[in-house]
């Protein structure tokens, strides 16, 4: 309380005896402070220092051992990145700020001996505005203390065949992506798809329930897996089966799915449902699908299954029941 007693400029903060900078304005109840460095694991107080003056507070804090970095995948990413990767370690839940880094470092000229101009890159820096690299960052989630969670960051597809490098930048500690993986983190070309009809791609596609719908394209496996591409048919998945270069085949449900909760009020040909194909921060919009009747001979199998059942048990009834008529009437 009354913190803003006095110059602001005469509080200063200390974790037992390890600074802690103040970030924020000091307020009446509140301040917020970056800490130091410790040389030591431990639970220690925090104190607040007015000039001479000292006070300690009802608050604790517990320098633990840093957190570590084992290996992350997968090791690539298409230029609009979105791609989850997967960062595992030890102590990651003590993490506040985990954010996934890259940096394209510029060149500058060098003379030579001989006098001819060479180009050599900046030496690599961490995260911070007085970096020279141009930076794109993801800031990733904490999901335990042995996973963190990160999204590839989007960069800008003048990056494509130059050397970047690849950060985890876990608050004050960076850890270069090379450190903790065999293979060096590199970026693709973004994923191409066609339109369901590539002829017309405003006509209603037409779609034989029973049948896989397929894609084509270019770079689709470049920097995905099968797993990771999600294809909706408006509130129905259409369930990726093969993923290659060029092809994407997924198989869409029996029924024609609604809209979606965006369209309930629609008619026409603005009802049918949309078919989108998302790959990371991608987003295809490919059209408009329509069912066509559905036969007999791809109803589904379990329903199928069903209505043999039911009417099996049927004809057992209506055996049983004449059964015991003939029964009664030669008893009578």
């Amino acid at each position: 309380r009354n913190l803003r007693t006095g110059r602001p400029s005469d509080l200063t903060i200390t974790v037992g005896v390890v600074p802690c900078r103040i970030v924020s304005e000091v307020q009446s109840s509140s301040v917020q402070c970056v800490t130091g460095s410790s040389n030591s694991t431990g639970i220690y107080r925090v104190i607040l220092h007015f000039g001479s003056d000292k006070y300690s507070s009802a608050y604790f804090y517990n320098y633990t051992h840093n957190p570590y970095i084992s290996h992350a995948l997968p090791d690539k990413s298409f230029v609009n990145g979105g791609r989850l990767i997967s960062v595992f370690g030890h102590n990651l839940d003590v993490v506040q700020n985990p954010q996934m880094v890259v940096s394209f470092l510029p060149h500058k000229a060098v003379r030579t001996r001989q006098r001819l101009t060479r180009m050599v890159p900046d030496p690599v820096c961490c995260s911070g505005s007085l970096c020279p690299a141009q930076q794109f960052k993801e800031r990733c989630e904490v999901n335990s203390s042995s996973l963190v969670l990160c999204r590839s960051p989007m960069v800008n597809s003048s990056l494509l065949g130059s050397k970047v490098t690849v950060q985890v930048v876990l608050d004050n500690l960076c850890f270069d992506f090379s450190s903790f993986s065999s293979q060096m983190f590199s970026y693709e070309p973004n994923p191409v798809l066609q339109p369901l009809n590539k002829k017309e791609p405003l006509k209603v596609y037409h779609y034989n329930p029973g049948s896989f719908i397929q894609l084509e394209g270019d770079n689709l496996d470049l920097a995905i897996t099968k797993e990771e591409v999600v294809v909706l048919i408006g509130e129905g998945v259409c369930a990726v089966k093969t993923l290659t270069r060029n092809h994407l085949y997924c198989e869409p449900p029996p029924q024609q799915p609604l809209p979606g909760p965006t369209c309930r009020k629609c008619e026409g040909i603005d009802y049918l449902p949309e078919f989108i194909v998302q790959m990371g921060n991608l987003n295809f919009s490919l059209g408009k699908v329509q069912y066509d009747n559905l036969s007999l001979s791809v109803f589904p199998l379990e329903a199928q299954i069903g209505v043999g059942v039911g009417a099996s048990l049927v004809v057992l009834l209506v055996l049983i029941v004449v059964l015991i008529y003939r029964r009664k009437s030669k008893q009578a």
